[in-house]
């Protein structure tokens, strides 16, 4: 190793139980693992959506309030004497305080450092201060990274960001092995069932009703499927909420008399265990209501898996489940849903075509050739900020 090369995230981060603060940690994981001769170190500035803040693990190396706009200018007198090359902001209009996020743009203003933003979302009919926000954004970073084309048309269409500094990765996946379910399901006790699953955090939207609506007539056919819903309820709907939208689905169960047929599991698994129920399961099913979701880690998650998968028609499912890739179904339309379910748990040969083109498609969204991607792109940002004035 004959130098070094530093990257520092801001993100939220695990073990707060959110999509980006997975996703940070696993980008920041592959991106160590990469082989070229330069040592690569990552380091994380964590947005604490609590005054507590979390245990966090040893490379969260500075917190943030994210109700404290003075955290975020002194995180970014922090980040400037830091040894870091290059800053990756992970982006998501929630994360950050202030209207439509707007704190982050104090840590921005003070950055004296390469910024790379990843956008989490983009949104085709964005407020006033939301169009504001991602515009000045743009103007403290070299490069803007979206995870879907469509994202990236909105970008250019909508936000007016120039198509070059527009970059294209898409979200990552763990890289398993196509394998067949049986082993996976022997651990738990399963092996004589056709197990679908639907996993991430539950809350009203996510269309489990539709599955289990479905289910009813489903059972008639093929009384040994069991429908897994993985996944704690959101932090935030708990805290506004409660467990009213699990409990609704809990009573759903029960009126159509398939207590045997769907199992809640109702806790935030690690990565280790998740792919092992991804592995075991013969249909992933993707339900949601939002049609306007422009990314979804667990789709991708199901896709790179090589998983059967059957999904409402949002945005990014029907851009990942093209040529072959699954199967789109209208939100609240049970009898195609339920259909849909049947033909592929009757139909080994459709199912396993499924699986075996999701698998192959989803080789390029590994962890190890996004962080590749990125690895790229920091590098690009750190050589045109030391050829280009400083636009502050």
């Amino acid at each position: 190793m004959n130098k070094t090369f530093e990257v520092s995230f801001i993100s939220s981060n695990i073990p707060r139980r959110c999509g980006i603060a997975t996703f940070t940690n696993d980008l920041a994981n592959s991106f160590r693992k990469i082989i070229n001769g330069t040592k690569l170190l990552t380091n994380v500035a964590a947005i604490n959506d609590n005054p507590g803040g979390y245990e966090y693990p040893d490379d969260v190396m500075y917190e943030i309030n994210d109700k404290s706009a003075n955290d975020f200018k002194e995180a970014a007198h922090y980040l400037n004497i830091s040894d870091n090359d290059v800053v990756n902001l992970q982006h998501e209009f929630g994360l950050y305080g202030g209207d439509a996020g707007s704190y982050i743009l104090y840590l921005l203003e003070n950055l004296r450092k390469p910024v790379v933003t990843t956008l989490h979302t983009v949104l085709e009919h964005p407020t006033d201060e939301q169009l504001r926000v991602i515009r000045e954004i743009n103007n403290y970073s070299s490069h803007m990274v979206v995870q879907s084309k469509k994202a990236q048309s909105f970008l250019s269409d909508v936000y007016s960001i120039p198509n070059e500094k527009i970059k294209f990765i898409p979200h990552g996946a763990h890289d398993v092995p196509f394998a067949d379910t049986t082993r996976y399901k022997e651990k738990y006790k399963l092996t004589d069932k056709k197990v679908l699953l639907t996993f991430g955090l539950l809350g009203p939207g996510k269309g489990i009703e539709d599955v289990i609506n479905a289910l009813s007539d489903v059972v008639k056919t093929n009384p040994d499927v069991v429908y897994i819903v993985l996944g704690s309820t959101h932090p935030h709907v708990k805290k506004q909420l409660g467990e009213s939208y699990r409990k609704n689905l809990e009573n759903l169960v029960i009126t159509h008399g398939l207590e045997n047929n769907v199992l809640f599991i109702d806790r935030f698994v690690n990565t280790e265990e998740l792919l092992e129920f991804l592995m075991m399961s013969d249909i992933y099913i993707s339900p949601y209501h939002n049609m306007a979701q422009i990314v979804s880690g667990t789709l991708t998650y199901a896709l790179a898996s090589g998983k059967a998968i059957i999904s409402t028609p949002y945005w990014y499912a029907k851009e990942l489940l093209k040529n072959g890739n699954g199967i789109l179904y209208l939100p609240n339309n049970i009898e195609l849903l339920s259909n849909s379910i049947t033909d592929l748990l009757n139909d080994d040969k459709k199912l396993n075509n499924l699986r075996r083109n999701a698998y192959q498609s989803g080789r390029k969204m590994t962890w190890k050739a996004v962080a590749k991607n990125y690895y790229e792109i920091f590098q690009q940002s750190v050589a045109e900020f030391k050829l280009m004035p400083q636009v502050h």
